[in-house]
């Protein structure tokens, strides 16, 4: 099994994703807002962090350093303060509506 087809089974189909998800994955260049959705979606929807990486990194077709540890460094603010304010927002793909991760 591929590795999107291994987060698709956690969260949904690709397809139910938000627009601005597959944006940040496939088609934005890279910056501090696209480095930061991605994670809070995949921890806001309960993908393990190690997978949240492997799919990020394969998606976006570069081996980034900056990413990787980007996205577990967010992983692990948002789990060491969980009653901090400014979470970002997230799409659950449970409920099928934005939420906090506060």
């Amino acid at each position: 099994m591929d590795l999107l087809s291994a987060v698709e089974n956690i969260l949904d189909d690709m397809e139910n994703w938000p627009t601005c998800i597959i944006l940040d994955i496939f088609v934005t260049k890279r910056n501090t807002i696209s480095v930061l959705n991605f994670p809070a979606f995949m921890y806001g929807n309960c993908v393990p962090v190690e997978k949240a990486v492997d799919c990020f990194v394969a998606c976006i077709r570069i081996d980034c350093y900056y990413v990787s540890c980007a996205v577990k460094d967010w992983y692990s603010i948002w789990n060491s303060n969980p009653y901090k304010t400014h979470f970002p927002k997230y799409y659950s793909t449970t409920w099928k509506r934005w939420m906090w991760l506060n």
